[in-house]
């Protein structure tokens, strides 16, 4: 049986794919440092929470761990590259030397460029689903308790994730233990702008660690669904196509990323940067999904992602 989609998560995941998206065209990112400071501090804090609401805690034992490895085998295929791919493209943490202790290093403790999502994906989802197993599970704040304990020292004495961004994962797998519906605590409001404006005015320090991240994390996701609940039909459907959409995005976009990086010389006549913004950011995620369903004509996707199709 299809699983029921929330429109309303797709849209977020498109906005904020998008964003990870255009903030990964490195031009940008030096142009706009400001905003990318601000991006950064939400974009993905958002989508934690979001997965932190969406994890299988419920599924039974060889599902999960399934779900798990065909999560970890495309991940280690792509980090795999970026890894090599950083031996000698110019990237923003490039790499000097590559050798098989140091691509296991990035593979287990700490992955190179925005593949580090998964890699905190895995971890968060691993540790919710074999806590939910035992004793604590019985009582909320208790299991609470315990993931942020074991995060903390996940991340202050084995360094794997950063304790910041299991936070925010834990804020969605609360909400789904609650069984709060997503959208009834987003509560979509026009009145979060002011608010948002009003934090970026005030918070030099802004980032997903600080107590403005975190505000601005939920009163962007509120205001984002605001505007989906008033978009044209054609706009927002395309929307939740590419939310629906996002782990092609994400593992194939910094192919494009790197690839269009020239075109913001070609584009030099525009000082803003906004053609190539809107050039890049199409090419990287339509190039992905393209990517995509072409792996899905020639039936690889079963040996990629362990089902008979990328696209939902």
């Amino acid at each position: 049986m299809a699983k029921t989609r929330i429109q309303e998560i797709d849209f977020l995941r498109a906005v904020f794919i998008i964003l990870m998206v255009l903030f990964h065209l490195s031009a940008i990112g030096i142009h706009y440092p400001n905003v990318k400071q601000v991006v950064y501090s939400f974009h993905m804090p958002a989508f934690l929470v979001i997965s932190g609401f969406l994890v299988g805690i419920n599924k039974p034992c060889r599902p999960f761990f399934r779900s798990c490895l065909w999560i970890f085998i495309p991940y280690a295929i792509m980090e795999t590259g970026y890894v090599a791919a950083s031996s000698f493209l110019p990237v923003g943490e490039p790499v000097d030397d590559i050798s098989f202790q140091l691509l296991l290093d990035k593979l287990i403790f700490h992955p190179l460029g925005p593949y580090w999502y998964l890699h905190t994906l895995l971890i968060c989802d691993i540790l919710c689903w074999c806590l939910c197993r035992t004793r604590f599970a019985d009582n909320l704040v208790s299991l609470l308790c315990v993931l942020i304990l074991c995060f903390y020292v996940l991340d202050k004495y084995l360094e794997v994730v950063s304790f910041a961004n299991a936070m925010y994962f834990i804020g969605g797998f609360a909400l789904r233990r609650r069984k709060k519906d997503f959208i009834s605590v987003i509560c979509p409001s026009f009145f979060a702008l002011p608010l948002i404006i009003l934090i970026i005015c005030v918070d030099d320090s802004l980032n997903k660690s600080t107590l403005g991240g975190v505000s601005l994390t939920y009163l962007v996701m509120s205001f984002s669904v605001w505007i989906f609940q008033r978009l044209p039909h054609i706009v927002s459907r395309l929307l939740c196509f590419v939310g629906s959409n996002t782990l092609p995005i994400l593992l194939f976009s910094p192919l494009f990323t790197m690839a269009v990086k020239p075109l913001s010389r070609l584009m030099k006549f525009d000082s803003t940067l906004c053609l190539f913004a809107l050039v890049g950011t199409s090419v990287a995620v339509g190039g992905s999904l393209l990517i995509a369903v072409i792996m899905d004509k020639l039936r690889l996707s079963d040996f990629f992602v362990g089902r008979d199709r990328i696209i939902v």
